[in-house]
């Protein structure tokens, strides 16, 4: 039976769920159309506020070339190597992370005083001013790259030259150019009117000084810094500011203080070369003017003159000897001093001169390799701690290159002694010929071997001092700008368009989850979905939402959308009770207000308008409401026949609506209603009226609260569960569905009552057949007073 049946709400194929969903959404957009453009218009409303009042953001970029040999880098390099100078190479990964360290951005912030803030009211709000476009200027006398609290002033101009500084609940008075004695120290106000932008106003202004280390990591947070691509060298780097000239100024200068502590940390070997210089310098003079001044004290002493040619030939013999062995006393002297300096673990952290030791190659290289760690271990500390795994790496390899160094120069040691002491055996040979000489010239030619030495030594350090300073001179770092810092002139955030489409969007997204969260949370029904989950009832028929007022909606000629569906239902109740035999029919609903009363009677007006006869029982015995929305005698009826003080022909009353529809009140309302449910009498009432009627429609109470219906059930060929949109509780659909599961009330069908009408598709809405005029009837007097008059007047 229930295949023939084709009710208004059928269940949709599963196949087009999702685009019947799509269809639905559109839907309920479309009904609440005016909640989404109000939405949009406050968001758009929101984001002109915000974009006006928001500071603007500006970008500055610039680029930098690293030398990477890695990467390619500078072909400069070699060159500038072989004629001394030194240029090293380095890693642009590393030097990325020292464009980005803390150390470096808190010298740029000391160095432009980006840590004072100015700021002047507007019409609304307070703007931010950088301190080159503004007509004064505040210059800290104190430290600047110590400041640990934030210091706040507020500076107001007193005419030309004068102006007050007030911290707190103190002020200060003065003149451009003065110093004054702030909390925070000693500083100058400039008067920059000729520099500054004459369109500002700087009569009242807030000066804000925050800590410089603070300042830094803030700047660093919209610092990005970032190679181009794998293969290219080329670092590009931005800051983001609501000043675009202090962006440019905070690049350009972190830009000139990489470069500068890059030249710094490349000289550090050059320094260690020549403070060790230096001080051999020092102590070889005072040892030559000392041997000087022995030689002409003997000389005067001895008045000696001229040497014999005897003592000529000698000294030839003992000059070459001794120029040999000078240079080997020389550079053991440079050996012993290189031990010394590096069993000092005060110099564990500085570079090693390997320039000093010209002919052993293999101590040479092991000393640049050391020297190198030295440089990178250096750069490692700007961003690392000397905890750090990689920094405890380096001081690894450092500590067993210098164990290197120390065994390689103790065997160039034992050597310089091996040859020293062979040529002082030749030199005995020789002193034993001197021996035969006066004692004087023996004495004399000690005096000016000693002198020799002294000056080979002297000459040798001054030469390698001077090559030393060359280098330091000439020292380039190893990266060069490509493309100074500039901003586009244009500010990136916050951008109009993209503004305006985000407030859009949340002006659509708002209202849509709105509605999207108060259809999840509701616990009443208000969509076909709600239903179909909570029951799977068939439904039967749809009545929509009348706002007329009238209990009656169904007349003759009738044309509206429901009276249609009234007709639609008793169609549908025909097929529903195609048997000769099934003429009862009884409604009820979860509870009071979901218009099963009103389903009942204009059920009952429509089959009798297709000419049955149709009889209506109000068997609500608590809340009766037919017979008093009918005008009609309740005080005899139902109950009255159940007790036996009526009989049947006493209860049954005409309608005045249509004459083949009989009403039977309920009577007077009885202390014990479900009591007389089951009285015998019921069934003999509703046996003697299904022989007399076309169709016997019950109206019983609501079964979620009474028995009531559940004992009239039995008696009823089929059940009209009435549910009442956005009124009915999803969970007392699910109690009638159990109830029919559990054989209760097992032939139940659902009436939807109170549908919205609603713009869209697949909804619980109504669209128009040709036009709105379809449904409507012009000779329609509506009520049921016009009715009952139109009956009189047909009698």
């Amino acid at each position: 039976m229930s295949d023939s049946l084709e009710p208004i709400f059928k269940e949709e194929n599963t196949t087009a769920s999702s685009g019947i969903k799509v269809e639905k959404l559109l839907a309920k957009v479309a009904s609440h159309w005016i909640l989404f453009v109000v939405s949009v218009l406050i968001c758009c409303v929101i984001a002109f506020v915000y974009l006006r009042y928001t500071p603007a953001k500006y970008m500055a970029y610039a680029k930098v070339l690293i030398k990477d040999q890695n990467k390619g880098g500078l072909d400069e390099g070699q060159v500038l190597e072989e004629l001394g100078v030194q240029t090293g190479a380095a890693n642009v990964e590393n030097e990325i992370e020292i464009f980005q360290s803390r150390t470096l951005m808190t010298n740029v912030v000391s160095a432009l005083a980006l840590n004072i803030h100015y700021y002047a009211p507007g019409r609304i709000t307070t703007g931010e001013y950088y301190h080159k476009d503004i007509p004064i200027k505040f210059v800290p006398l104190y430290d600047n790259s110590n400041v640990k609290f934030s210091y706040t002033f507020y500076f107001e101009s007193k005419g030309e030259e004068a102006f007050t500084i007030t911290y707190k609940q103190r002020s200060w008075e003065g003149k451009y150019g003065d110093t004054l004695d702030l909390p925070i120290g000693k500083a100058i106000i400039e008067d920059r009117k000729q520099l500054a932008n004459p369109a500002y106003d700087f009569s009242n202004c807030t000066i804000k000084i925050k800590p410089t280390e603070y300042q830094a990591i803030k700047i660093l947070r919209h610092l990005d810094v970032k190679s181009v691509n794998s293969k290219a060298s080329v670092v590009d780097l931005s800051v983001s500011d609501v000043l675009p000239r202090r962006a440019e100024d905070v690049l350009n200068k972190l830009i000139d203080a990489y470069l500068r502590a890059n030249i710094d940390d490349r000289n550090a070997t050059l320094d260690a070369t020549l403070d060790f210089i230096d001080d051999r310098l020092a102590s070889v003079t005072r040892e030559l003017s000392g041997i000087e001044q022995h030689i002409e004290t003997f000389k005067t002493s001895n008045k000696l003159t001229n040497l014999s040619e005897q003592s000529k030939l000698l000294m030839d013999y003992t000059s070459e000897y001794s120029r040999q062995l000078t240079e080997k006393e020389v550079k053991l002297r440079i050996v012993e001093s290189l031990e010394k300096y590096l069993e000092d673990d005060n110099n564990k952290d500085r570079a090693v001169p390997p320039s000093l030791l010209v002919e052993d190659g293999g101590a040479m290289d092991m000393m640049s390799s050391y020297n190198e760690l030295q440089l990178q271990r250096s750069s490692l500390l700007l961003t690392n701690t000397e905890n750090s795994p990689f920094v405890q790496k380096v001081d690894k390899q450092l500590q067993n290159i210098r164990k290197d160094i120390v065994y390689s120069l103790s065997s160039v040691k034992e050597s310089i002694k091996a040859s020293i002491k062979e040529l002082k055996q030749h030199i005995g040979m020789v002193a034993s010929e001197i021996q035969k000489m006066p004692k004087n010239e023996r004495v004399f030619l000690e005096y000016s071997r000693q002198q020799n030495i002294k000056q080979e030594l002297y000459l040798f350090l001054l030469t390698k001092r001077e090559e030393s300073a060359i280098s330091m001179s000439s020292t380039v770092a190893n990266a060069r700008v490509v493309d100074p810092a500039k901003s586009n002139g244009a500010p990136y955030s916050p951008l109009p368009t993209r503004t305006y489409l985000a407030a859009m969007m949340l002006g659509l997204i708002i209202p849509g989850l709105w509605l999207y969260l108060k259809e999840l949370l509701s616990v009443k029904v208000n969509s076909k979905e709600d239903i179909q989950q909570a029951t799977g009832m068939n439904i039967i028929g749809e009545v929509g939402h009348s706002d007329e007022g009238n209990e009656v909606v169904v007349e003759k000629a009738s044309r509206t959308v429901i009276a249609e569906q009234f007709r639609t239902l008793r169609t549908n109740m025909q097929f529903l009770l195609s048997e000769e035999d099934q003429r009862t029919i009884l409604l009820t609903s979860s509870m009071s207000g979901e218009g099963k009363s009103f389903v009942a009677l204009n059920l009952a007006v429509t089959l009798s308008l297709s000419g049955a006869k149709v009889i209506l029982l109000e068997l609500d015995l608590r809340k009766p409401k037919i017979s008093a929305n009918l005008n009609l005698n309740s005080s005899v009826g139902f109950t009255q026949y159940i007790i036996g003080n009526a009989s049947v022909e006493d209860i049954v009353q005409p309608s005045s609506i249509e004459e083949s529809l009989k009403i039977i009140p309920s009577g007077t309302i009885p202390p014990n209603p479900s009591e007389l449910m089951l009285s015998p009498k019921v069934k003999e009432l509703l046996t003697k009226l299904r022989a007399e009627y076309d169709y016997v429609i019950i109206d019983s109470a609501p079964v979620g609260l009474v028995t009531d219906a559940q004992l009239l059930s039995k008696f009823a060929d089929t059940v009209l569960y009435v549910c009442r949109m956005d009124y009915t509780y999803k969970e007392q659909l699910r109690t009638a569905e159990e109830m029919m599961k559990t054989n209760k009330m097992p032939v139940m069908n659902l009436v939807i009552n109170d549908v919205k009408t609603k713009t869209g598709i697949y909804g619980y809405g109504y669209g128009s057949y040709g036009g709105d005029n379809y449904f409507e009837n012009t000779n329609n007097t509506r009520g049921i007073k016009g009715m009952v008059n139109r009956l009189r007047n047909k009698k």
